[in-house]
């Protein structure tokens, strides 16, 4: 777990008379409060329970968040955001965090609220930290730290939590010196100011900057040290990181025991305050250590344990998705039966007008006989056309709908069909590893698998995602493709400049029928040394994407492919259909295929796809 991204908050946020959690939920059930009030405690409480973590916080911050918004309460509204984005960020849905966070940088942006432009650089930081995308990171607190070096808050500890984070980043640059010297500012000034909880983080950080670096020996006196003043605090929800890292170090001297202990202890602390991050890395760490030491046995239970854990992230963001759908539909179910009951008053007030007008025409009969035919007629005939256009309406939906689900079913029924032999393959071949080869390469590989195939079914149900997104599926299915060949296999992927991999989108697995068609019939049987190049490129308003493989060409894979068995391409096929299924009016697709020949030969073949966007 980064802990540092936790600093910057408590330190920027919480009162100066600082309060329990229970102190300040009972002031909110036992005063009254003014609603500027009544948010100051909700965020407050949120702040001192930040570790905690529980659900509570979630519903408080998003209380603060609704009373901010209704009597136009600016700064609230910002802290009140900040503090939903630290829930989701505690509980590992970056995604969501983003968002929240993202709102109160913009909102204090705006309204030019230096210290909360801060916070929200900061804060977002962390979460590309959390992302890998670290050279994003650095900007924003570098930013942040010439802001607090502009306002003379040199040694405040305001600072001290943007070099916190600033070092992890430096850290995950693999800048290790620079890490130091910003972890080592931020003792000097906490240890000026006797702040236990900076301290800690500042020793545990430098600990681990040495553990990254293989120095566990230089490493292990700042962990111990954190270690020793985080209980001495009683802060223990800062000590499953230096646990698990102390751990490690022991393992390389050797020391197994202690290892274990360290380990179970770290896990210990996590659980109770859901400390998913640091759970991760212990379960993970048990894993490394039981597999080392040949007790196979709780090296598998481990990994059920690590794996299990790195699922539950995904299963809680399912399940979230899952309820806000629940709730959709139940309340479109509700203004369905009440448009339905709208419609039996409407006709029974037509039903009864009707009874009224009837007397009425009865009375009358024999003075209006004339007036009343025409009425009638005109009334029958106004009253069938609406009937037609109403029928015809109704028709017209049923059929939309009914069409829509059909692609999106028949989309989705195709998405799910283009792996399953691709995925016995795979285990195939790792089997393999497990029984003859590599039993690390076999495990790395494994968990390869798992995770490609858990970000399939993720994008199966998308219309579309990012580019880098694409090519990282592609990149995991061609490590495992590449078990399935000698060292003579070798691939390559370029993007064009024009490009950006982060904002740009495609359909998911779109490219992956080609690569396979490739891998399969052009370079499975080809001899000597086999290349494959996916490209990415940018041309009015187009993405190619183009695949070439240096295999023995259509023609040659055409007349294996007769003489074993008459079939059609399976991945050829759906591809076909899926983009068929695809085009719009606004976006086409279409693909070109061309036979490259050397002297006469067949040397290969280059796939295009092309992606147009109209205007």
């Amino acid at each position: 777990m980064r802990i540092g991204f936790f600093l910057l908050f408590v330190l920027l946020t919480v009162s100066s008379n600082a309060q329990s959690p229970n102190e300040i939920e009972q002031k909110l059930q036992s005063l009254t409060l003014t609603d500027s009030a009544r948010v100051e405690l909700l965020v407050d409480f949120c702040v001192a329970n930040t570790f905690a973590n529980q659900p509570k916080n979630l519903t408080y911050a998003q209380k603060a968040l609704q009373i901010s918004r209704k009597i136009k309460y600016p700064l609230g509204e910002i802290r009140a955001l900040n503090c939903v984005g630290n829930y989701y960020y505690q509980q590992a849905i970056y995604d969501k965090a983003v968002t929240y966070y993202t709102q109160a940088l913009r909102l204090a942006t705006r309204l030019k609220m230096t210290e909360n432009i801060v916070i929200g650089n900061s804060n977002l930081a962390s979460v590309y930290t959390r992302d890998k995308k670290f050279e994003k990171a650095l900007v924003l607190l570098k930013e942040a730290d010439k802001i607090l070096l502009e306002n003379g808050s040199k040694d405040n500890p305001k600072r001290a939590a943007i070099l916190t984070n600033l070092g992890i980043a430096y850290s995950d640059v693999l800048q290790y010196q620079k890490a130091i010297d910003c972890h080592e500012e931020v003792l000097r000034i906490c240890e000026s100011a006797k702040i236990p909880f900076g301290i800690i983080l500042a020793k545990s950080n430098i600990g681990s900057c040495y553990y990254k670096q293989n120095q566990f020996e230089k490493a292990i006196p700042f962990l111990q040290a954190a270690i020793r003043i985080a209980k001495e605090n009683e802060a223990s929800n800062l000590l499953g990181q230096p646990l698990a890292e102390l751990a490690v170090c022991y393992q390389k001297k050797k020391d197994y025991a202690r290892a274990t202990k360290l380990l179970n202890e770290s896990i210990a602390i996590s659980k109770p305050i859901n400390d998913q991050n640091n759970l991760l890395t212990a379960y993970q760490k048990l894993h490394e250590l039981a597999f080392e030491t040949g007790d196979y046995a709780k090296a598998y239970k481990t990994l059920l344990l690590y794996q299990s854990k790195k699922d539950s992230v995904y299963t809680i963001e399912k399940e979230q998705v899952i309820t806000r759908l629940s709730e959709a539909f139940e309340s479109e179910k509700k203004e369905s039966k009440i448009k339905g009951l709208l419609q039996e008053k409407r006709i029974t007030d037509l039903k009864n007008q009707t009874q009224e007008r009837t007397i009425w025409i009865l009375v009358l009969v024999f003075l209006l006989l004339a007036v009343l035919a025409f009425a009638l007629f005109r009334r029958y005939q106004n009253r069938k056309k609406n009937e037609l256009l109403r029928a015809s309406y109704e028709e017209a939906t049923r059929t939309l709908v009914a069409e829509k689900r059909a692609t999106e079913s028949e989309l989705t029924a195709l998405k799910s069909q283009m792996n399953p032999h691709f995925i016995f393959n795979a285990l195939n071949s790792i089997q393999h590893l497990f029984m003859y080869g590599d039993k690390v390469v076999a495990n790395k590989q494994l968990e390869n698998f798992t995770t490609l195939t858990r970000e399939i079914l993720s994008f199966s149900g998308k219309r579309s995602i990012m580019l880098s997104a694409e090519i990282e599926l592609l990149k995991r299915y061609l490590e495992l493709e590449k078990m399935r060949f000698n060292d003579d296999f070798e691939y390559h992927i370029h993007v064009g400049s024009e490009l950006d991999p982060d904002f740009d989108s495609l359909p998911p697995m779109i490219l992956q029928p080609f690569v396979e068609n490739a891998l399969k019939h052009g370079l499975l049987h080809k001899k000597g040394l086999k290349k494959l190049e996916i490209s990415f490129a940018e041309t009015n308003n187009s993405l190619l994407c183009t695949i070439y493989d240096n295999g023995i060409g259509r023609k040659a894979s055409r007349e294996l492919t007769e003489r074993s068995v008459q079939h059609e391409s399976f991945a050829t096929s759906a591809i076909d259909k899926q983009l068929e299924l695809l085009n719009t009016d606004k976006t086409t697709y279409s693909v070109s295929y061309e036979d490259l020949y050397k002297d006469g030969i067949a040397a290969g073949t280059r796939v295009v796809l092309k992606i147009t966007h109209k205007e």
